[in-house]
C-alpha cells in the first residue's frame, strides 16, 4: 500500500478517517490472521501503526508505533488465549515512535516462533487480542 498523501501531523487523523477507513481498528481490536497484517489506531489524540510480520522461517513480529502528534507516552499489551483463562499469556510492551532507530523500534516489539504461537491458534486464526493504553504518569 501506497500513500503519497502529504499534510502536518494535525491533518494526519482526518486524512486516515477519510482515506483509510478500512484499515482503522479500535484500540482494543482482535487480530485473529495468521499472516502479516496492519492496522491504524486513533487513540486519545495520537495516531498508531499496528504491523504484525510473519517470515518465512515463521517467526511472528509484532509491532506498534506512534505517529508522535502528541507527547504523550503508551504500552501495548498482546493477549493470547487458549480459551481457557489459566492458559493466557499476556505481554506489555512500550510503544515506540515512528522516528525511533530500529534497534529501539525492534526491543519493544513481541517477537516468537510460530512453535510458540501454536496452541493459541485454532483453524487459522490465532486468538489475540491487542490493546493499548496510555501511561498513567502523563
Amino acid at each position: 500500500m501506497i500513500c503519497l498523501w502529504f499534510g502536518t501531523k494535525d491533518e494526519l487523523a482526518e486524512h486516515l478517517r477519510g482515506a483509510h477507513s478500512h484499515l482503522m481498528v479500535s484500540r482494543s481490536f482482535g487480530c485473529r490472521a495468521t499472516s502479516t497484517t496492519m492496522a491504524l489506531i486513533l487513540y486519545k489524540d495520537e495516531v498508531f501503526l499496528y504491523y504484525k510480520l510473519i517470515t518465512e522461517d515463521r517467526n511472528w513480529h509484532i509491532f506498534l508505533q506512534k505517529a508522535g502528534i502528541t507527547q504523550q507516552h503508551f504500552n501495548y499489551s498482546i493477549t493470547l488465549s487458549t480459551g481457557l483463562p489459566v492458559n493466557d499469556s499476556i505481554s506489555t510492551f512500550s510503544v515506540t515512535d515512528i522516528s525511533d532507530k530500529f534497534e529501539c523500534i525492534y526491543r519493544n516489539a513481541f517477537t516468537c516462533t510460530h512453535f510458540a504461537i501454536e496452541p493459541y491458534i485454532s483453524g487459522n486464526e490465532v486468538n489475540m487480542t491487542v490493546t493499548i493504553e496510555a501511561n498513567s504518569w502523563d
